[in-house]
């Protein structure tokens, strides 16, 4: 079972924790987190701007 697989039983079966993991599933998971790194997430909040008016093209 990959570490994706187990991340996702111990995400759907609340019962389950790491513990109950074997010490090479436990490893598989640890590493899967480790390699994700930690999210940073930001929020931005600007003032609104006017679209600039599309140029006219030119008629012959």
């Amino acid at each position: 079972m990959s570490a994706i697989e187990l991340l996702e039983k111990l995400g759907s079966q609340p019962d389950l924790s790491m513990q109950d993991l074997s010490s090479e599933q436990q490893a598989l998971v640890k590493a899967q987190i480790e390699m994700a790194g930690e999210s940073q997430p930001t929020l931005s909040i600007v003032e609104p701007t006017d679209p600039e008016p599309d140029e006219e093209p030119e008629q012959k």
